[in-house]
């Protein structure tokens, strides 16, 4: 019945995404990535249809993406995402139309439930306290929505989770090939989620500590398989873009020395403990529920510790490798590996918080209702109703009017403009402006080619001045007039008229 519910919730949100839009600009990159596979192109650049006189303005600085979202390269235009979710994408893609966007991360997360419960069960937490962990999971944790979204975050934490459970809650090494099989899925995350590399540090990290405890090399094959596949990422990312960590990985470290680079870290990290706090309070629960079984002398169960250790290198070393900590996303989506570890953590504790002495026992249970209810309102009620409200009104309105106009250019004073309208190309093709002189210059250039009349699409983060008429350089005769459309979802639309 829980999972039902879950399954209905995801389904429920996806139903309202009127078109092909996503909850941030994000999605639009990788959807031109996924249409481009679905097309039989499996380029890792990004090859965008459009005449030749177009093609040409774009060499003039009128490209519609710029850093961060794409980057110029000898070889062409890449895009800062790796490929290998889009190209995954591709095939629901071709068979469901924009619907088929959010098949991989609805199944995927689905798929994390089971391996979530499956692992629960082995570990030997009782049914009742595993109904309760699993309840945390899909209600009270940010994850579920990340199903209805086009983001590969549900595929990363499903690859990673069943290493996190063998290596954190299995009394002895299991198989030498299941130690592979399960390093090997994890070494895969970082193909999707660059962030991945962090939590696959912490499971190297304790599979060798237990190695050494335990006096059993078996669990060297967890990270040396792990090696293997995030090795190949490296490897691939170095032949593609000439950088071992990809275009993103030229985004996080970039120019910043190493002070700067601490320094936002420390800004990412006190704003990603606080997103947790928001989105997550079950962490300040558990930690309540650490103390408070510390203070009554109370075991830790097998396993508990283990992960409670993943979580923290976790938390504290993934703020360090973002270029940006908050934006559109519902939550720590950085951090969205640690919900089934928080959940699973719960579950191992609930059984020795039962046997606490009666005050502690009910100060735990009260803050543990708390951030579960807590939780439930904030990401089964809040959040879904954003991201449906998100869907239908943020970009739809301003991508349903171009579409249905015949214009065939759309000028633009943001790349933001263009990747919310990336489901335009290629019936639209986008230029990209900055300021009013690089206007001027444009809309004279249309007029030349006939086209007299554009659409311009203007980024209210990046105003351009409201006006009705700007002048420009050049011959006093040329002018360019801008009259306001109106406020389309995030967007003001101009319509706008140029001379030669």
């Amino acid at each position: 019945m829980l999972v039902a519910a879950g399954v209905a919730l995801v389904v429920w949100i996806v139903l309202q995404v009127p078109g092909e839009v996503f909850n941030s600009g994000d999605g639009g990159v990788k959807a031109l990535q996924a249409r481009q596979a679905a097309a039989g192109s499996f380029a890792t650049t990004l090859e965008l249809p459009a005449p030749p006189w177009v093609r040409e303005l774009w060499a003039r600085g009128h490209y519609p993406f710029e850093r961060p979202f794409v980057y110029a390269t000898p070889v062409g235009r890449v895009p800062q995402y790796p490929f290998l979710f889009p190209w995954l994408s591709a095939l629901p893609y071709r068979a469901l139309g924009f619907r088929g966007f959010f098949v991989l991360p609805a199944l995927a997360l689905f798929a994390v439930w089971w391996v979530f419960a499956r692992a629960a069960r082995r570990a030997g937490v009782p049914a009742r306290c595993r109904a309760l962990a699993l309840t945390s999971l899909v209600l009270a944790l940010p994850l579920t929505v990340y199903g209805a979204m086009f983001y590969e975050h549900t595929l990363a934490v499903l690859l990673l989770l069943p290493a996190c459970a063998v290596v954190a809650l299995h009394e002895r090494a299991p198989s030498t090939l299941r130690l592979a099989l399960v390093g090997a899925l994890a070494g895969t995350a970082p193909w999707l989620r660059s962030e991945s590399w962090c939590l696959l540090a912490g499971l190297g990290l304790l599979a060798v500590v237990r190695s050494i405890r335990e006096r059993d090399w078996r669990w060297m094959a967890l990270p040396a398989a792990e090696l293997v596949t995030a090795g190949a990422d490296l490897v691939t990312n170095h032949v593609l873009y000439g950088s071992w960590f990809g275009p993103h990985g030229e985004q996080v470290l970039g120019a910043l020395s190493i002070h700067q680079q601490l320094a936002r870290g420390a800004h990412h990290l006190a704003s990603s403990l606080r997103q947790m706090a928001i989105f997550a309070p079950l962490l300040l629960a558990l930690l309540i529920a650490l103390a408070a079984i510390g203070a009554s002398h109370r075991r830790l169960p097998r396993g508990a510790l283990a992960l409670a250790a993943l979580i923290l290198f976790d938390l504290l070393t993934v703020p360090f490798v973002l270029p940006v900590a908050e934006g559109l996303h519902w939550g720590p989506r950085y951090l969205l590996v640690l919900m089934p570890l928080l959940s699973l953590l719960l579950g191992l504790l609930l059984p020795v918080l039962s046997t606490l002495p009666a005050l502690p026992r009910r100060a735990v249970g009260v803050a543990l209702a708390i951030a579960l209810v807590f939780g439930a309102w904030k990401n089964t009620i809040e959040g879904p109703r954003q991201l449906a409200d998100n869907y239908r009104h943020r970009v739809w309105p301003a991508l349903a009017e171009l579409r249905a106009a015949p214009d065939p250019v759309v000028v633009v004073n943001d790349q933001y403009c263009s990747t919310d309208l990336a489901a335009l190309v290629p019936a639209k093709s986008f230029l990209l402006v900055h300021g009013a002189r690089e206007l001027g210059d444009v809309a004279s250039l249309l007029a030349r080619r006939g086209i007299t009349r554009f659409p311009f699409v203007v980024y209210p983060f990046q105003p351009m001045p409201p006006r009705l008429t700007f002048r420009m350089t050049g011959p006093p005769q040329r002018r360019t007039a801008c009259a306001a459309r109106g406020q389309r979802g995030q967007f003001i639309v101009y319509d706008c008229a140029g001379s030669p």
